[in-house]
């Protein structure tokens, strides 16, 4: 996120995003194209959250990025139980998944669209005063990319409150991702009702 520009990477993301689900549309009846789509549509994600949670310093001012980086998080979480829990629950139970794909392309559309009105998301210059000799060892011109990872695991080590915060969000990150894939088969084995009902399930 700090190598390429923070812009253009959301801008491509959103963009691939919304041409992955038109790819759901039209050739999402096999099951092998399915998981190469969503391989695709996972490795995506990779580069643009990195850029998104970057890109936060260029938009706010120093004294706010704790509010926005928790506001950034927790809108995440919504949309993405908005569109798991609710819109994907509407779609199946009346018209079908396929004008789902439509409608989730038109809105990553309207994402990278909305990604060009932030305008140029350069770094803020931030006083010398205040960095100390570590997080000015972990500039992007300091070195070469595994130089930087190894900078970025000696400052993670130094600093308990960052390492416990990123092992934690690991951990429920991990956590979710299991629940996706038990969720379905605990809703169908042991409920012994449709999946489509999950939102109905869970929402009490």
């Amino acid at each position: 996120a700090d190598r390429w520009p923070r812009q253009a990477v959301m801008f491509l993301s959103q963009s691939l995003r919304a041409l992955a689900c038109v790819a759901f549309f039209l050739w999402g009846d096999s099951l092998w194209r399915l998981y190469a789509l969503t391989l695709g549509l996972s490795t995506i994600a990779q580069f643009n959250s990195p850029a998104e949670s970057a890109a936060v310093p260029s938009i706010v001012p120093s004294g706010r990025l704790t509010a926005a980086n928790a506001l950034l998080n927790l809108t995440s979480l919504i949309a993405q139980a908005m569109g798991m829990l609710v819109l994907a629950t509407v779609f199946m139970k009346t018209v079908g998944e396929r004008p789902l794909f439509v409608v989730t392309s038109v809105l990553f559309a309207a994402a990278a669209v909305a990604v060009l009105s932030l305008g140029q998301l350069a770094p803020q210059p931030r006083p010398q005063a205040d960095a100390g000799p570590q997080r000015a060892a972990m500039s992007p011109a300091s070195g070469g990319l595994r130089e930087q990872f190894r900078q970025a695991w000696h400052f993670l080590m130094a600093d308990s409150v960052t390492y416990n915060a990123l092992v934690q969000l690991t951990l429920v990150t991990t956590a979710v991702l299991v629940l996706v894939v038990l969720i379905p088969h605990y809703v169908d084995d042991v409920l012994g009702t449709r999946v489509d009902n999950v939102a109905f399930v869970f929402a009490p």
